[in-house]
């Protein structure tokens, strides 16, 4: 509900469209309904967004891919080994009850559907062993927000700061975030080059981004690691 007379702002489907997971209990009903990754004693479960533009937002986009158009590969690594893989952005993998090191990476070639963030790749790692007795708990995993200098067409503006923010799963031991790291593709991922980052806050990072010429677009490749083991390392083309 809004104040008669006050002024409100809402920022929708803003670039760049990347891959994340979605673990609010408050809009599990809602939409197409997200369900949080988890894992019992032998089970890890696995639902992702394709493509969202903000964290604990739906994309929607397994019900209306009925052509196929979206090339996807999920993967289920265990201490180097892997577990399993999907075509999908959805899984269960069988996984042992001891403590391991573990790397789920989502890869997606949306070329065929948008001309924008035609191509996403995200690894989460992670360290998890199965929860006491027979209930179920959350993986330790990040995600990244951004917010880029944008106009009103979503495209780079010359000046204006990029920030970032690293989002953790609930339900879990909270990390201080150790370290970010950002670089930027202006060639479409065939060269990069490594950007300054500044620490605003714990999760929260800012950046000044290259302007693109013109014909070009603007690539990016974040990683962040938190202090309990877990990280997120995001390319979007």
């Amino acid at each position: 509900q809004y104040a008669p007379g006050s002024r409100q702002d809402k920022v929708w489907l803003r670039q760049p469209l990347h891959s994340d997971w979605y673990d609010n209990p408050a809009g599990a009903g809602i939409g197409c309904g997200y369900a949080a990754p988890t894992r019992t004693s032998g089970n890890l479960h696995v639902e992702l967004n394709s493509l969202t533009d903000l964290h604990e937002r739906g994309d929607c986009l397994d019900p209306v891919d009925s052509e196929g158009k979206l090339k996807r590969t999920l993967t289920l690594q265990r201490d180097g080994k892997t577990v399993g893989q999907a075509g999908s952005s959805a899984a269960d993998f069988a996984v042992p009850r001891q403590a391991g090191d573990y790397r789920l990476t989502y890869d997606l070639d949306a070329g065929a559907v948008l001309p924008i963030s035609t191509k996403v790749s995200t690894s989460w790692t992670f360290r998890s062993a199965a929860p006491k007795g027979t209930g179920n708990a959350p993986l330790p995993l990040l995600s990244v927000d951004y917010a880029l200098p944008l106009d009103a067409a979503n495209h780079p503006t010359a000046s204006g700061t990029a920030t970032f923010t690293v989002n953790q799963a609930r339900g879990v031991r909270a990390q201080t975030i150790s370290s970010f790291g950002l670089s930027v593709s202006l060639d479409d991922g065939a060269t990069w080059q490594t950007v300054a980052v500044d620490r605003a806050s714990d999760g929260v990072y800012r950046a000044q981004l290259p302007h693109p010429a013109a014909g070009q677009a603007v690539s990016l490749r974040v990683t962040a690691c938190g202090s309990s083991g877990s990280g997120v390392e995001q390319t979007i083309i």
